[in-house]
């Protein structure tokens, strides 16, 4: 199974996740949330394989006894592999 979580970089979508009604402190900053993207990355190593890619995305893979692991890119595909 993979999933996608995406911390915007755009100010606009920052505060759109913080209502103006509902706020309690101002919006954190780019600065915060790319210190966040990295330890939730960094907490998650752990659990399962994550990449951090640019525009603020981080994708898992958590491999499980009922899921094929992903074929190796480096590997022939096919019988070859046998």
């Amino acid at each position: 199974m993979t999933n996608v979580i995406h911390l915007s970089t755009l100010a606009e979508n920052q505060a759109s996740l913080f209502p103006p009604a509902q706020a309690v402190a101002p919006p954190p900053t780019l600065d915060q949330l790319l210190e966040t993207r990295d330890l939730l990355a960094e907490g998650m190593r752990s659990l399962c394989h994550i990449q951090t890619l640019l525009e603020g995305l981080i994708t898992t893979t958590i491999a499980s006894d009922e899921q094929p692991a992903l074929p190796d890119a480096r590997l022939p595909a096919g019988p070859e592999r046998l």
